[in-house]
């Protein structure tokens, strides 16, 4: 029996997986955010980050601060995207973890982009009707 207070050293910590499922981003590519007035492009990105934040909260990923985590994506499309647009379209779930505190910094020290769809992007899978599409993140973090 170990005394209490003390943590095993030589523990090995578990891995989990945890999935959350977000609306889909607005598609920011080939100019289409730019096109936008600025008051509509913020108040879709407040939906979004306010979707978001149920999501992780439901999950009870809020201000957990993992130090790294491998996000595997999955996007739920009307129709197939360029594998670079995809990835890109993925910027404002990134940005909804690191605001949420699931992760500090959006860089290469915290977060591992697993993609494995074709072409070197995300996963894409074709849903035709607007209410099943969307976005669903994988991810992978040391508890």
């Amino acid at each position: 029996m170990r005394p209490r207070g003390r943590p095993l050293r030589d523990a090995v910590r578990p891995v989990t997986e945890t999935q959350v499922v977000m609306p889909l981003p607005v598609n920011m590519s080939n100019g289409r955010g730019r096109g936008m007035h600025y008051s509509t492009l913020t108040k879709k990105k407040r939906d979004f980050h306010s979707a978001a934040f149920v999501e992780i909260y439901r999950q009870r990923l809020k201000n957990r601060m993992f130090p790294h985590i491998t996000l595997d994506a999955e996007l739920f499309l009307a129709r197939r995207m360029d594998p670079d647009n995809a990835t890109y379209r993925l910027k404002w779930a990134i940005d909804a973890l690191v605001q949420n505190g699931v992760i500090p910094d959006d860089n290469p020290d915290h977060l591992t982009l697993k993609l494995t769809g074709p072409g070197g992007g995300p996963k894409q899978t074709i849903k035709r009707l607007k209410a099943t599409q969307g976005c669903t993140l994988t991810i992978t973090h040391d508890e």
